[in-house]
């Protein structure tokens, strides 16, 4: 499979201009291409081209939004940055590689967008680790923690109960490697992604004032059980809280028991 550093885009159409942004009919012509990459436009194909990269915003795909797409589709897109009055029809767009995110790896975006819109929260920093489960089977690396973010705007109910803060569990597949080095839970964190070998693998790490683990897994992550609490004064995650899946809401109204296996080995 292609990776996301060969992504390209080919311009078909400027739908809509403004001096922050421009809507685009695109087709992919090479790699996959994500959204939250950075291109500029390719100059194999126009060598006078000097523009700053531009941000690939969001993708549609028949009025959906959609993480990726790959060759030959087209979508419609938007893309950000100071470079947009440059773009013509027949342009060539190459992806500029950044480097790798946590959230990048994300393969059911659709879980965050059902809260946060279009515009992600960052997952790889200044999260809080609450917890972590181990599970042989695949062997998978669960991690409970809070996002730096709260959405605006948030659903009603959540502002009506106090709610203020968000909490997901990304779950890692086919982990191999794992190391804990230190774990005092909950602990401000960073969690950091670099590729490894072939095979599309990645070395996870995850350290901060109370916590330094790593490990390999697979380089698709997932999101689950998504909640939203209201902290308490001595940061604990306690209380009442509200789940954006249908299934946890009826299951549950506050954090479950760790014992609840259901809930903290499957998403």
């Amino acid at each position: 499979m292609d990776d996301t550093a060969s992504g390209k885009l080919q311009i078909y159409s400027v739908e809509e201009e403004d001096p922050k942004g421009a809507t685009c009919i695109v087709r992919c012509v090479g790699g996959r291409v994500r959204a939250g990459q950075r291109f500029e436009v390719d100059r194999d194909v126009d060598a006078t081209a000097d523009t700053p990269p531009l941000m690939l915003d969001w993708i549609n795909r028949y009025e959906r939004p959609v993480d990726f797409i790959g060759p030959p589709h087209s979508a419609k897109v938007h893309l950000s940055g100071e470079g947009v009055a440059t773009l013509t029809r027949g342009c060539i767009l190459s992806s500029v590689s950044p480097p790798l995110t946590v959230g990048a790896l994300i393969a059911n975006g659709e879980v965050l967008r059902s809260v946060y819109g279009a515009v992600a929260p960052a997952l790889g920093v200044a999260v809080r680790v609450r917890s972590i489960n181990l599970n042989w089977r695949g062997p998978t690396v669960t991690l409970r923690i809070d996002l730096p973010d709260f959405p605006e705007p948030a659903p009603q109910e959540w502002l009506d109960a106090g709610l203020d803060t968000v909490q997901c569990h990304l779950q890692f597949l086919a982990v191999e490697n794992l190391s804990v080095r230190e774990w005092k839970p909950p602990a401000g964190a960073a969690i950091a992604v670099t590729p490894v070998g072939e095979g599309r693998r990645v070395r996870v790490e995850v350290v901060g004032d109370g916590v330094d683990l790593s490990c390999d897994s697979s380089d698709s992550v997932l999101v689950g059980h998504m909640s939203a609490f209201r902290k308490n004064s001595d940061g604990s995650d306690g209380g009442p809280r509200m789940f954006v899946n249908r299934m946890d809401s009826r299951r549950y109204d506050s954090l479950p028991d760790p014992s609840e296996a259901v809930h903290f080995e499957r998403l």
